[in-house]
């Protein structure tokens, strides 16, 4: 019986294009799919969604979800209206096709490409997957430069209002106060200038019971631009009073382009741009708080050693581990930090929340470093000692097919001795004849086919193999073996978790 997981996702800019990429349309498409084939009537069906995600991101917890019931043996047929719904990124989608679905013994079918990989070859889909990349990549660019250039005539229009504010339902380049959001705004930035650090801040907005910026949305029906995956949609932490502080659209400056993409389409490949290459209109939103206010406030901010500096030290390209250390406790990506030893990693919310399993302590990352490195040479040297099972596998079958035609081959004799003895007569001679003739040209054929294959997969093997020997003895771990591996590292009081991008790298 089949446990179906049936995936839905639609990206805003699927929604430009209208219903027929809507979740209700995919549901649609899906649930006739499975209607009209029997096999699929008699099994489970779970469904998982991600509303308003892209496809060229990392962040999409319907997807995790579908993937984390896949791993416990919950979901072994996914569905899906199209290909493009599991991602527009041709090498993580093709991972998941050809890599982890068949792991997992999992069929996975795409209606609209008429894909079933039950009856289908893993590899058919390949094309389509580069495809769906290029196109991202290329919607991605033409979307960047009509933005720039609207900035620069004026029209700033990017996501949906920042906090304390909210779009003119009249005209969509232009913005109201949100009066209730714009009290607590200017409540900030008052505290912060009598010389509260933005921790402090966030301690006296969870004790009054404020909501976060993204809970006041949600409150609201109003898009957060970018979800949020950890605990800061609940609590108010230092770093979103930080980012608060930090915003110069609070004095009425209409700002775009403080960060460019390094890859396009992938949000979290985002980098900060200089200020001088920002594109400011002055005056373009109505004030919440003054310029000498906010001015007063960055030189208190930049005066005060331990603030949060994570903004600024997870985008140097010098650490290693940027995007992919969380805290165990509250689920907060980690907050960094950096000293004579090199970074150093924390939890964002341990002062503001004490009641969390959080870790106190700071993790360093040479740390972190040194038990992928002996995790991974132990991995390395444990797989180049391994024999390859398909190769065998393959090679017990090919010679029972050749002992098949040997003994065909004697059948042959046998029968034409039989026939010159007058044991059989000329009739039946011709007919098993050809039949052992007919056996023995499908034999050779799917000989001639296995052993094709045989070669392919241990050159693969050796390939393989070679590779994994020019990898022993990992002595210095950079950003491509990180990048490879380590999909995240989970912080917890007394240890950490690393979580692998293979399955059979375990720790």
């Amino acid at each position: 019986m089949y446990r179906i997981g049936c995936y839905y996702r639609l990206s805003d800019e699927d929604r430009r294009q209208g219903e027929s990429q809507s979740i209700q349309n995919q549901r649609k498409i899906v649930t006739n799919f499975i209607r009209v084939h029997p096999e699929f009537l008699d099994g489970t069906i779970t469904e998982f969604c991600d509303d308003g995600i892209t496809g060229t991101g990392s962040y999409r917890p319907g997807l995790d979800s579908l993937l984390s019931k896949i791993k416990s043996g919950n979901i072994n047929c996914v569905i899906v209206k199209d290909a493009s719904r599991l991602g527009r990124n041709y090498i993580d989608s093709g991972f998941l096709q050809e890599r982890f679905f068949p792991e997992h013994n999992v069929r996975f079918v795409s209606v609209i490409d008429g894909y079933d990989s039950l009856s289908q070859p893993r590899d058919s889909l390949a094309f389509n997957n580069i495809i769906n990349d290029l196109y991202s990549k290329d919607l991605s660019e033409k979307v960047k430069s009509v933005k720039y250039s609207k900035a620069r005539n004026g029209e700033i229009a990017g996501g949906p209002a920042c906090y304390g504010f909210r779009k003119d339902p009249q005209d969509k380049y232009s913005y109201l106060i949100d009066a209730p959001a714009a009290r607590i705004v200017q409540k900030i930035f008052y505290l912060a200038e009598i010389g509260y650090n933005p921790r402090e801040i966030a301690v006296i907005l969870n004790k009054k019971n404020i909501p976060t910026p993204a809970l006041y949305k949600k409150s609201r029906n109003v898009p957060v631009s970018i979800p949020s995956k950890s605990a800061e949609n609940l609590q108010w932490t230092g770093g979103i009073v930080y980012r608060l502080l930090r915003n110069p659209r609070f004095t009425g400056d209409g700002v775009f382009g403080q960060h460019t993409r390094l890859l396009s389409g992938r949000a979290e490949s985002t980098v900060p741009v200089p200020e001088k290459d920002w594109i400011v209109h002055y005056g373009y939103y109505p004030a919440l708080v003054s310029k000498k206010v906010f001015l007063k406030v960055q030189e208190n901010m930049n005066a005060k050693t331990g603030q949060i500096r994570g903004a600024s030290y997870r985008k140097n390209p010098n650490n290693l581990f940027r995007h992919k250390i969380i805290c165990g406790g509250c689920g907060c990506p980690a907050g960094t930090g950096h000293n004579k030893t090199g970074f150093f990693y924390r939890c964002p919310t341990k002062k503001e929340f004490r009641t969390l399993e959080c870790p106190s302590s700071v993790v360093h990352s040479s740390t972190i470093t040194r038990v992928i490195q002996n995790v991974l040479n132990a991995y390395i040297n444990t797989c180049c000692n391994i024999k390859p099972g398909n190769v065998d596998k393959e090679t017990r079958i090919l010679g029972t097919l050749k002992c098949k035609k040997k003994d065909i081959s004697g059948s042959k004799l046998k029968l034409y001795e039989e026939y010159r003895s007058g044991t059989i007569s000329r009739e039946d001679y011709l007919s098993q004849k050809e039949y052992l003739l007919n056996s023995e040209t499908e034999l050779i054929k799917q000989i001639y086919v296995l052993e094709g294959q045989l070669s392919s997969l241990k050159e693969e093997e050796n390939n393989k193999r070679q590779r994994l020997t020019e990898m022993k003895n990992i002595k210095e771990i950079d950003q491509s073996v990180i990048d490879n591996f380590v999909e995240k590292v989970v912080l917890y009081p007394h240890k950490i978790k690393i979580v692998w991008k293979f399955q059979d790298i375990e720790q």
